[in-house]
């Protein structure tokens, strides 16, 4: 697959940014992927090219241009220039503000698959600056894909019967005093059963509010797992998470594994463990999943 790598920052530049990007282009190198970075670089004079070739990575480090949008116009063009030469499966933009953009435009304009990754500021922050703003929402809506560098994890309980799922906000005991956070998972495990009564409070998938007595869940089950990339996202945001991938450097293909050791809720969560190689990330996943639904 021949991957274009649009990033702010690459080495030599400091900064967790460049080291980042640097290591998923040199992964994805390391799996047999075509990577050509294409990135701005403010030590160059306006217009002059670095270009630097290895196996199976392109490098292109351009001069940044005074004005910004001047940069991304000239970014848009070196991206189109290489995809003539030799077409990109994909682009990826690392960092929604500028990379994210361009990268978003550009592959709308080629008809090539998109995905953006989401670094932190770019949300937290730049999101609410009003010149960076609008372009940082366009291209989240308009990628066929977005990553982040952090993901939050939800665990529910399940109900009796017909399994509905629901997530716990607080316990209220028998005593009045309330349970939250993970420690209410190891309260439910050790309790539940001597005080059916306790009151649950909490929401349904769909976000609904709910309340309900513990003697209304399943307290064997396992949880199942929902994953969020803000920890400000509703509940009915999360997608559902089946299988955890964790990276080993002893394995060829993937294994099933044995649940490691944790504490509640995560060593109780419905999911299946599997030991991969470290090409084997969860970035080559959703780039498969993007280019098959073309």
């Amino acid at each position: 697959m021949r991957i274009c790598l649009l990033s702010d920052k690459y080495p030599p530049d400091l900064g967790g940014l460049a080291v980042s990007v640097q290591r998923l282009a040199d992964g994805l190198q390391q799996a047999g992927h075509a990577v050509c970075v294409i990135a701005p670089d403010v030590t160059l004079p306006p217009g002059q090219l670095r270009h630097i070739v290895a196996e199976n990575l392109t490098i292109d480090r351009f001069g940044a241009a005074r004005r910004e949008d001047d940069t991304r116009v000239d970014w848009f063009e070196r991206v189109a220039r290489r995809h003539s030469e030799a077409p990109f499966d994909v682009v990826v933009g690392y960092y929604l503000v500028g990379a994210g953009f361009v990268a978003t435009y550009v592959g709308r304009y080629l008809g090539v698959p998109v995905v953006v990754s989401a670094r932190g500021n770019d949300l937290e922050r730049a999101v609410f600056a009003p010149a960076r703003g609008g372009g940082v929402l366009w291209a989240l809506q308009q990628a066929d894909a977005v990553t982040a560098v952090s993901l939050y994890l939800r665990f529910a309980f399940v109900t009796l019967g017909r399994e509905e799922h629901i997530f716990p906000a607080f316990i209220l005991d028998d005593w009045g005093k309330e349970q939250r956070g993970l420690r209410l998972y190891q309260w439910v495990a050790e309790f539940g059963e001597q005080f059916p009564r306790g009151e649950i409070f909490g929401f349904e998938q769909d976000g609904a509010e709910t309340q309900c007595f513990l003697r209304a869940l399943e307290l064997y089950a396992k949880y199942p797992l929902y994953v969020y990339t803000d920890r400000k996202q509703p509940v009915a945001a999360g997608t559902l998470v089946e299988a955890i991938l964790l990276p080993d450097a002893t394995v060829r293909e993937s294994v099933r594994g044995r649940r490691p050791l944790a504490q509640r809720p995560l060593s109780h969560a419905r999911v299946s463990w599997w030991r991969v190689p470290p090409s084997l990330i969860l970035f080559d996943v959703t780039l498969s999943s993007v280019i098959g639904t073309q």
